[in-house]
């Protein structure tokens, strides 16, 4: 690298070039499934009923007003989906207005709209309303309870592509802002929230990597005071994300909220290994190893401990691959390989850069100065640290007990709604439309019988019936239908309306009659939401007021009460998916996974850490600063209600990951001036003064970075920023405070032949 630079600088730029002209391949893909691997059941089960059935619910826009039964607002409400109907991949608009209805007639049964013309006088608002009133099934859906909400529910075609759904969305909303007022308008539903989150995640990208460089920037200019100092480690870090970017669109890995975040992380983290070398380069030629030699001297001392805190870092990395949540795993192959790029281009074009820039008149770093601010707060630390070191343990064993009792309060939730912030306009609507209606999410409950036609058995009906007034009063279940709201409602018409005929028919050939004769007055396709082709499956559609798991489990546990007391019929079983079970599913992984990617992180770094020092005391000491440090965060994410999720289920092993680095810096120094003085006070003393620099330089770079997410549109990736960065700061602290103390305390046996030629910074 020093003596062959351009070969270094040839090689980089060509496999820069190869991963550069893969970036413009790289997808989005915000679906919710998309967090659980394709084997498995919950995923298998939520893509075989789609399959099975028609979608329920699409997009939906709420139009509230004091009473919706006004001349106007059904006027609106007319107008507004005349325009939708003509927006490109809207293959479908029904409303209150436009709704089949199923008459009963000399000819059998009719099926039409609601109202074939638009009520205007107070004798035809009069019967309109009489007419929707007559069925509760519009109820909570089409129209509120108290008549001041009504829903249109817009079908988009099957071929759209979630980012087609995008442009739709924003044309909805300019459509809606001519009819506000007083009526007020909002759009939500599934289609929507994912494909604003797509929307919201490139906007995040485009705001967030030029943030992060900039910062990291201004933070290596601060430390260097120089534009080598900054240009050389933001050059390696950059290279280092374009190539895991392309990996990402070469290995056909698509862009998530977890993912998103790579770039921050690898800027962030990355600018370490540029900050370790060019710290000890320059500090090296201030000591008067200068030229080709000098960077030869430095590059000597630093690689095996930069070396060790990058394989650390990647292993820690890695262990999110055992993750079954499939983001996580992206984002650990992905990161690993970025950080393996990041150490490998610092130590290599760093160098070879520094080797042609060779000449030019030698600066003066502002650290050997008068000018050093860092050095009095190094050595107030140093006596903290060496003559109290039992206080130190004391009050770091309080905080790891308090965070302990206060992380069991932690729970682990999906919801992509919340996902966005509270200001967010899809937040603010599908909340005040889970409060006025149903809900926007859709739980699904499959009864399968096997057998064609088993669903037109009244004893099969009855089932459903009794399952789907079981589960209506659920809390959290706004609303429940079945097919047999339908065959009820046939039933009472076929008796000139009479409300006593309400029920299943008993006869099974009566309940296929009806089923034929609704079919062909047209209503055929409705049904298709609740049954399949050939009346072997049917399903109860529960509108829950949240997309939350959490909310499902009521569902669940009242379903296996009635399949183990009630359920007697050996043909039926029942199945249940939906956008909520999703949910659940993501709830159960991610809290196994926690326990499984944090554990695999500590093993694999201990056993690295172990076998570098050649001394299992100082690899299992390496990671106490931060165990303490990753127990404060789940603490905090106890106390203040942050839930476990996608983004925040990574933090442990980014601690590990990244905080190990300090530990490992601060034992290599340690080891290494044991080894010439003997003294331990002494090798601690020098071991937090020239090692606690470079912690410090790097964990300010790294939480600089991580910071930069905070303003992301997503809470989770602004709490992911915010605890990452936070534990940066006190698991540095604690490398250079309660590692010190606890060395000082508990003395390792250093063996003799470890000589001053040790590696370390």
């Amino acid at each position: 690298c020093v003596y062959h630079p351009y070969w270094i600088i040839l090689i980089i730029a060509a496999i820069t070039v190869f991963f550069a002209f893969q970036v413009p391949k790289i997808t989005i893909d915000p679906r919710i499934e998309i967090f659980l691997s394709e084997d498995n059941h919950v995923r298998k089960d939520w893509i075989e009923n789609n399959e099975d059935f028609d979608a329920p619910l699409d997009i939906i826009v709420g139009f509230l007003s004091d009473d919706i039964f006004t001349a106007t607002t059904l006027k609106k409400i007319r107008d507004f989906s005349s325009e939708v109907e003509a927006i490109p991949g809207v293959e479908e608009v029904s409303n209150i207005l436009n709704v089949g209805t199923i008459i009963g007639s000399e000819a059998g049964l009719e099926v039409s709209p609601m109202t074939e013309s638009l009520p205007e006088t107070d004798e035809e608002l009069a019967g309109f309303k009489r007419k929707v009133e007559s069925w509760d099934f519009y109820q909570d859906f089409y129209i509120t309870k108290d008549h001041s909400g009504s829903l249109v529910s817009i079908v988009m075609e099957d071929e759209l592509e979630t980012d087609d759904v995008i442009p739709v969305y924003y044309q909805l909303k300019k459509i809606a802002e001519k009819y506000q007022g007083p009526e007020q308008i909002f759009i939500s539903g599934v289609p929507v929230v994912e494909a604003l989150q797509g929307d919201y995640m490139l906007r995040d990208m485009k705001l967030l990597i030029p943030l992060v460089n900039i910062l990291i920037v201004i933070a290596l200019f601060l430390f260097f005071r120089n534009l080598r100092g900054v240009v050389l480690p933001l050059l390696t870090v950059t290279i280092s994300t374009l190539w895991s970017v392309g990996l990402m669109a070469l290995l056909k890995m698509p862009i998530t909220h977890v993912t998103s975040t790579i770039p921050v992380v690898l800027v962030a983290v990355g600018s370490a290994y540029g900050i370790h070398v060019l710290e000890n380069i320059i500090s090296d030629t201030h000591n008067g190893y200068t030229g080709l030699k000098g960077i030869m001297h430095s590059l000597n001392r630093v690689s095996v401990p930069i070396v060790m805190a990058g394989v650390t870092t990647i292993a820690a990395f890695i262990s999110l691959y055992t993750s079954e949540i499939v983001p996580m795993k992206h984002f650990g192959i992905i990161s690993a390989f970025g950080i393996l790029a990041s150490l490998g281009t610092s130590l290599t074009l760093i160098p070879a850069l520094l080797s042609i820039l060779e000449g030019k008149k030698p600066y003066l770093p502002h650290l050997h100065t008068t000018k050093d601010l860092l050095g009095p707060v190094l050595h107030g630390i140093s006596k903290l640290s060496l003559k109290h070191p039992v206080a130190i343990i004391t009050i770091s064993s309080l905080i790891l007990a308090a965070s302990i009792v206060a992380a069991f309060q932690i729970r682990s939730d999906l919801d992509a709604v919340k996902h966005f912030r509270p200001s967010s306009p899809i937040r603010a609507a599908d909340e005040i439309l889970n409060n006025k209606f149903g809900g926007t999410s859709m739980f699904n409950v499959v009864i399968k019988t096997g057998s064609p036609d088993d669903i037109k058995d009244p004893k099969v009906l009855h089932i459903i019936e009794d399952l789907q007034n079981r589960l209506s009063g659920i809390e959290g279940v706004g609303k429940a239908a079945s097919i047999v709201d339908f065959i009820k409602k046939m039933n009472q018409e076929m008796h000139d309306g009479d409300a006593a005929y309400y029920t299943i028919p008993q006869s099974r050939e009566l309940v296929a009659q009806y089923l034929l004769l609704y079919s062909f007055s047209g209503g055929g396709e409705e049904l298709n939401r609740f049954v399949n082709y050939d009346y072997s499956n049917a399903q109860i559609l529960l509108q829950m007021k949240s997309q939350s798991g959490s909310m499902s489990q009521g569902v669940l546990n009242s379903i296996d009460e009635y399949r183990r007391h009630e359920l007697q019929d050996s043909r039926i079983e029942i199945m249940t998916t939906g956008i909520s079970k999703l949910s659940m599913e993501f709830n159960r992984i991610i809290v196994e996974g926690q326990i499984n990617t944090f554990g695999v992180s500590l093993i694999l770094v201990i056993i690295i850490t172990t076998v570098i020092f050649r001394s299992f005391k100082l690899g299992f000491l390496s990671i106490v600063p931060l165990t303490v440090t990753i127990m404060l965060n789940f603490g905090i994410m106890g106390f203040f209600d942050i839930t476990l999720n996608a983004a925040t289920a990574m933090i442990a092993s980014l601690t590990v990951g990244i905080g190990v680095d300090y530990s490992i810096h601060f034992l290599s120094r340690y080891r290494h001036e044991l080894g010439l003085i003997r003294n331990n006070t002494h090798s601690l003393d020098i071991s937090i003064s020239t090692s606690g620099r470079a912690i410090l330089y790097n964990a300010l770079a790294v939480t600089a970075g991580f910071l930069v997410l905070t303003p992301s549109k997503f809470v989770i990736i602004s709490q992911l920023g915010f605890l990452t960065a936070l534990v940066m700061v006190t698991s540095s602290i604690a490398s250079i405070t309660l590692l010190p103390a606890v060395l000082k305390v508990f003395r390792p046996k250093i063996k003799k032949e470890i000589i001053a030629n040790d590696s370390a910074i």
